[in-house]
């Protein structure tokens, strides 16, 4: 099957839902009591900062566990502890939505009714993730130099999404890889945005602290590895919507297995999303070229992972 016929199958949507965000009043009132709210939303935020800071030192033993190149956190943010659940399972990559409401940018699948400085991309994982890698002399492993991938899926408009995120990610310039005159530098942290991503203007920027998540689509362009290091396709896309009882086709594994040789091609990795959380499934897309798997059940991963390394050394 050639590539524009696997398009065809392309069903996903990479746009999130926009809903309404809680409306401003001009009552003195209200103004009191927003201002009163914002002062305990900061001291929330501190609090919470402290709080991450503590469970990292209590979690080092975890986290010191030997990283899982194959291991994609989806919605991370919805765990009990975003970031740091992720991190003691050895996860290296690791995904937050975010949505740019009032110049602020809040990590949430859909636009949130009550933006809390408690839920801001800065506080979930761009703080932690500095105390983390200071704590560790350069690195979010102690015991590896791998950089963690941090993919943000952005679920507001292109454009005015990344442009705060280039304010908003200066200040942690020392954390993340860095792309200028078509130079890696890589470092503890390399962020790629998906989503509602601004492919034109990430490419044409000389000096950047972003890369891109790519699409089937973006194949054949000659994009670049580094400013593209992943493909990522729907798992309905090539497999069709899963019925009860009806088994996979190999016509179907060998459509999987022709799109994993494009990517590789192009020297980039391959993620199916919204796969069935499945271990046999799981076995087959690696066995079939995909890269990475993408999951909610972060623990059972890790034990997946860890018994096929030790199948694999043994046979």
């Amino acid at each position: 099957m050639r590539l524009k016929h696997l398009l065809f199958f392309c069903v996903a949507s990479y746009s999130g839902g926009v809903f309404f965000t809680p409306m401003q009043t001009k009552t003195a009132a209200s103004a009191s009591l927003n201002g009163f709210c914002k002062v305990t939303d900061i001291l929330a935020t501190q609090s919470s900062c402290l709080a991450n800071s503590t469970a990292w030192q209590k979690s080092q033993r975890c986290i010191s566990r030997k990283p899982l190149l194959q291991a994609h956190a989806h919605n991370d943010y919805e765990h009990e502890r975003p970031l740091f659940d992720a991190l003691e399972q050895g996860f290296t990559y690791i995904e937050a939505d975010v949505h740019l409401i009032g110049g602020e940018l809040y990590v949430s699948h859909n636009s949130p009714l009550l933006p809390s400085n408690e839920k801001t991309l800065r506080a979930l994982y761009l703080e932690p993730l500095d105390l983390v890698v200071r704590s560790n002399g350069g690195s979010v492993f102690p015991s590896d130099d791998l950089p963690l991938y941090l993919m943000i899926d952005i679920k507001t408009e292109a454009d005015a999404t990344h442009e705060a995120l280039k304010t908003y990610l200066q200040p942690y310039q020392h954390l993340l890889t860095s792309f200028k005159k078509g130079m890696k530098t890589e470092r503890a942290i390399t962020v790629f945005l998906s989503g509602n991503r601004p492919v034109q203007q990430i490419l044409e920027e000389k000096n950047t602290f972003m890369c891109l998540d790519g699409r089937i689509e973006d194949l054949g362009k000659g994009i670049p590895p580094d400013l593209m290091p992943m493909v990522s396709e729907r798992f309905s896309s090539i497999f069709g919507w899963e019925v009860l009882g009806q088994e996979r086709t190999e016509h179907q594994w060998q459509v999987l297995r022709r799109l994993a040789r494009l990517v590789h091609g192009e020297g980039k990795k391959l993620r199916l999303w919204a796969s069935p959380e499945d271990e046999a499934v799981w076995g087959q897309m690696l066995s079939s070229g995909c890269d990475l798997i993408n999951t909610d059940e972060l623990g059972r991963l890790r034990q997946f992972l860890q018994r096929r390394t030790v199948t694999f050394a043994v046979n």
